[in-house]
């Protein structure tokens, strides 16, 4: 026989769900209105509670957009740190094995990307919390190519940075189409984007 749920339980638990129910309706107002757009009363709304509740748990709509942005930097701390030994590597089949996984995974992520990105414009916390994730990655082609040792001008910071900044992009922008992030076509023109820079 199962023991009744303790008060206290009871409460964390309606706490929790009303929280999820906050960020879910955040994210869709985000992803369908923009962020600028959107007020914490839309939010309250959608989620079915008051803008009292809301700050409850937020005190503001920028928390729910540095949540968006730890989710992606766990995603990055997951796919960043390999982008050493794709460097290193340099090979078609390489940068298109790891861009293959990247997006494999990402549909939930993608979307995510828009937000944080346009919240980052006019907020200097989220635009903190995004620039880390960017440097995870420009970190890790860096050291690559510092290691395979292949640039005599010593560019490999500028190539790193030029990769990660057109690759934040493309995914900022891919969440209007996601079709296209799959597509094998798509894969091919970022594999020779990324070859071009990773090459002599």
């Amino acid at each position: 026989m199962n023991a009744p749920r303790r008060p206290g339980n009871l409460r964390q638990v309606q706490k929790e769900t009303t929280r999820q129910r906050l960020i879910d309706a955040a994210r869709e107002l985000f992803i369908a209105d923009g962020y600028a757009k959107t007020k914490v009363e839309d939010i309250a709304a959608a989620a079915g509670a008051s803008p009292a509740t809301f700050y409850l748990h937020f005190s503001a709509k920028r928390e729910i957009a540095l949540e968006f942005a730890a989710r992606l930097h766990a995603a990055g701390l997951e796919f960043y740190p390999r982008l050493e030994d794709v460097a290193i590597a340099a090979t078609a089949e390489a940068v298109r094995g790891w861009l293959a996984e990247v997006t494999a995974g990402w549909d939930e992520l993608v979307p995510l990307w828009r937000v944080v990105g346009e919240a980052a414009l006019g907020d200097d916390q989220v635009r903190v919390a995004s620039n880390d994730l960017r440097h995870l990655g420009v970190q890790a082609v860096e050291a690559g190519l510092q290691r395979a040792a292949r640039f005599a001008d010593g560019s490999e910071h500028e190539r790193a940075e030029l990769l990660m900044t057109l690759h934040h992009a493309f995914f900022a922008n891919a969440v209007r189409d996601l079709e296209k992030v799959h597509a094998a076509h798509t894969l091919d023109v970022l594999t020779k984007m990324w070859l071009a820079a990773l090459q002599d």
